[in-house]
């Protein structure tokens, strides 16, 4: 009887270290090395941003060339729509590379042209699911950057 209540109590371990600590270890190892993802998987896609605003959200929809941030006032119901040229690669960018837009691409680092012709480079940490990426500024000047989770619109 002791070695059947034994093998329970392993058993119910296993389960909680399956179910607490292997999430947890994924999180961590997906935090070290950075997801690759491609623009084929983002063509055709609307994202949702969270916003520390509630009044306003935030959408992007992106093509194989372009990402449009579509910005909706909760209040107004007015929106404004941007777009912008981006490419993904694995390798921290120094200047926006134009020939790699529109192109098949992969990496872990999401780069946009900007209005004001600045780069903004964005690291994507991890995609759980399909309808999940979680991101972070990549910026080298801001350190202390948030992960954001970016939820997929249907």
């Amino acid at each position: 009887m002791s070695n059947h209540k034994n093998k329970l109590r392993n058993m119910k371990m296993s389960s909680a270290i399956k179910h607490l600590l292997l999430p947890s270890l994924f999180v961590i190892s997906s935090v070290c090395n950075a997801q690759t993802v491609s623009n084929e998987i983002l063509n055709g896609t609307k994202w949702e941003v969270p916003q520390t605003n509630p009044e306003v959200s935030v959408i992007m929809s992106y093509t194989k060339k372009t990402i449009t941030e579509i910005l909706k006032s909760k209040k107004t119901n007015k929106t404004s729509e941007r777009s912008y040229r981006y490419y993904f690669t694995d390798e921290y960018p120094t200047k926006f590379d134009k020939k790699k837009v529109g192109k098949p691409n992969s990496g872990k680092y999401f780069c946009m042209l900007m209005p004001q012709r600045d780069l903004m480079v964005v690291q994507i940490y991890e995609m759980p699911s399909p309808d999940t990426l979680l991101v972070k500024s990549a910026d080298p000047h801001n350190t202390g950057a948030l992960i954001s989770a970016v939820v997929r619109v249907k």
